[in-house]
């Protein structure tokens, strides 16, 4: 993106499972305003903050329990990009 942007993805775990674990990275630059909310409440999860390149791939473990679908929302820089390896993601 030109001016980089606030991408947002998804994940539904449906109500049943009580965590995520996701893992992802800042590629290049910062990301900010990292947040994890339920779609459907819009409650808030967890409020990660930035995650820099130089802190690798990054752990996130958020409380999922009675959630239908999680959003990830996140700042990426004009100059950034980002990486979340599903293969490495899950439930719990």
């Amino acid at each position: 993106m030109k001016n980089g942007g606030g991408p947002s993805f998804f994940f539904t775990p449906d109500k049943k499972d009580q965590k995520l674990v996701l893992k992802i990275a800042a590629i290049d630059a910062p990301l900010k305003d990292v947040k994890i909310s339920d779609l459907d409440s819009n409650a808030l999860l967890q409020d990660v903050g930035t995650i820099t390149p130089e802190e690798g791939m990054k752990e996130i473990v958020v409380d999922i329990g009675g959630v239908k679908t999680v959003a990830v929302n996140l700042q990426v820089a004009k100059d950034g990009a980002y990486m979340v390896p599903l293969i490495d993601s899950y439930y719990k």
